[in-house]
């Protein structure tokens, strides 16, 4: 995808997925990659190799789950959790289901049909 903006413009291609291309008006073209000392410290806490290594679903799958545990331990404690939630929460899968079902009964009518709210 690109993202082109009046002072910045981004670039990242799913083929090379630990690059992301950066322009910027009155300053240098720049290519981050994952290394940690490059990324923010949020981006940072979820790279698990050193740079140059590719990452990808192992990675991903690995980050859900360090999430998904993160929020079951601190689960009631006025504590904030250390990630931002990543993974759906029962309400975000009933509505997807009710998406769902109404995907399959506009197809049944061959007409358009509202989503049930929640």
């Amino acid at each position: 995808f690109e993202i082109s903006a009046a002072s910045e413009s981004l670039q990242w291609d799913q083929e090379q997925p630990n690059r992301l291309w950066s322009g910027r008006r009155g300053s240098s073209n720049r290519e981050i990659g994952s290394d940690r000392e490059e990324l923010s410290d949020e981006a940072a806490a979820m790279v698990h190799y050193p740079g140059g290594h590719e990452e990808g679903w192992p990675d991903g799958v690995k980050n859900l789950f360090i999430d998904f545990y993160d929020a079951v331990e601190r689960a009631g404690q006025s504590e904030p959790a250390v990630h931002p939630r990543t993974f759906a929460s029962m309400e975000d899968g009933h509505y997807i289901m009710l998406i769902n079902e109404a995907i399959v009964e506009s197809d049944r009518r061959k007409s358009w049909v509202k989503v049930k709210q929640p």
